[in-house]
């Protein structure tokens, strides 16, 4: 841009303003180039299965399924031209290459114990030639209480291999918004309060899979043909998450975080060493979160019959987070209803509420279709635990407002071999509440 300005590349000066017509045309080719990566990613595939009835028991037939499998991954992505040496203003930078072979065999067993009761035994075992081993189970039981009601639960370990941007030769970055606890306190300033800094993470070779335990139990309660509903408690906890360490935890506590560096400008505040003005943070990929969650899943559907008129299907699909917290560094985070882990999924926040109710309406070949969806509010914190507002100075507007919008669809099936269909998603182009994390709303 200087160059051009200074009308050094070859095409005149650039020009801006009232005089920007005058512009050689080859001149913004010059001062925003077009920029290219060249992603190439393989996965080769062998699987085998095979399953057969081996016992009669009270409750039918006892079945054995067994299969095998063999995966090769590879990838190369060198990365955005110019996004490594930070030529692309707002651009991150991502890159990694990683090849391995994975082997598993796997084994499910069903059991119809007694003509009410049923099980399911699972085993999986997968051998990855980047970090080794790992073997996981899985129990199922259904049993039917009354043909009215069935109670059902489950129970399963699992397990999440690393990616090659996780512990491969890789490295990532990209902005987030910090707040500085050397300057902040000091300088009360926006920019040290809530300021963007560049967060880089690296690959890191001796990352571990991420490992969890999963149980569930619910019931289903059909009373009448026309009316079914289930409840289910889910219980979700992970060991090892594998994540880039928090920005925020590591300027929070540096000496937690040993294989991190804290880049800084060398002007400090006086009397105050190491106190520049922050401008990256630096660390590798690591297993170091606990996270737990839980919560319920409602549905309910009730079908019914309106005589000529055909028939309306009304279902409520509810679900409800009670909680989901992250160990980070021996310190619990509670971020259900929360705007956190802004560090995870964009900052896309945890309302702990969320919910559709779909109306259908079906008449021979008709069918109309409305759903409602409903996403509850949430405050604009970090976690529980923070007493301020993630935008600094903005804690008289600290909740995000629910979200609900109307989709509307319809098809008509009286063609031979043909259907006639639209939609119209958020008929009532409702907006979005404001949500500053998110960088747009109205």
């Amino acid at each position: 841009m200087q160059q051009a300005l200074n009308g050094q590349g070859g095409f005149g000066y650039y020009r801006i303003g009232q005089n920007a017509s005058l512009n050689n045309p080859g001149i913004y080719d010059f001062i925003a180039p077009a920029i290219s990566n060249n992603v190439i990613s393989e996965n080769t595939q062998v699987d085998v299965k095979g399953s057969r009835d081996i016992y009669k028991m009270q409750g039918g037939q006892m079945a054995l399924a067994l299969g095998y499998e063999f995966r090769r991954e590879e990838l190369d992505n060198p990365g955005t031209t110019g996004t490594l040496e930070g030529r692309v203003v707002g651009l991150g930078y991502s890159a990694a290459t990683a090849t391995r072979n994975v082997n598993a065999v796997f084994a499910e067993l069903y059991a119809p114990i007694l003509k009410n009761l049923e099980a399911t035994l699972a085993l999986r075992y997968d051998h990855y030639s980047d970090f080794g081993d790992t073997v996981n189970p899985k129990i199922g039981v259904k049993w039917t209480v009354v043909p009215q009601l069935v109670a059902r639960g489950t129970y399963a370990t699992a397990f999440r291999a690393p990616g090659p941007y996780e512990n491969g030769n890789s490295a990532a970055a990209g902005f987030t918004s910090i707040v500085d606890p050397v300057r902040c306190p000091v300088t009360n300033n926006p920019a040290d309060c809530s300021g963007q800094v560049v967060a880089i993470t690296s690959g890191n070779p001796q990352i571990q899979p991420e490992t969890s335990n999963t149980w569930t139990v619910g019931a289903i309660w059909e009373p009448v043909p026309a009316f079914n509903a289930s409840i289910d408690y889910w219980n979700i906890e992970t060991e090892g998450k594998i994540t880039g360490a928090d920005p925020q935890s590591v300027v929070n506590n540096p000496s937690g975080f040993p294989a991190a560096t804290i880049i800084r400008d060398t002007n400090n505040l006086p009397g105050i060493a190491n106190s520049g003005t922050l401008f990256a943070v630096s660390a590798p990929y690591e297993n170091a979160d606990k996270v737990k969650t839980d919560g319920f899943d409602i549905s309910a559907t009730w079908r019914q019959p309106i005589g000529d008129y055909g028939r309306i299907t009304t279902t409520i699909d509810w679900t409800h987070i009670l909680s989901f917290t992250r160990n980070i560094g021996g310190t619990t985070f509670e971020y259900a209803g929360t705007h956190g882990p802004t560090s995870l999924s964009s900052s896309a926040g945890m309302p702990q509420d969320r919910g559709n109710l779909t109306i259908g309406w079906d008449r021979g070949p008709w069918n109309v279709t409305g759903i409602v969806r409903y996403v509850g509010p949430m405050d604009d914190i970090e976690s529980e635990q923070d007493t301020h507002c993630l935008n600094f100075g903005d804690e008289g507007f600290c909740t995000v407002s629910s979200f609900t919008t109307f989709d509307l669809s319809a098809a008509y099936k009286g063609f031979k071999n043909w259907e006639i269909f639209g939609s119209v998603i958020n008929l009532f182009n409702a907006k979005a509440p404001f949500d500053r994390q998110a960088g747009y709303g109205s």
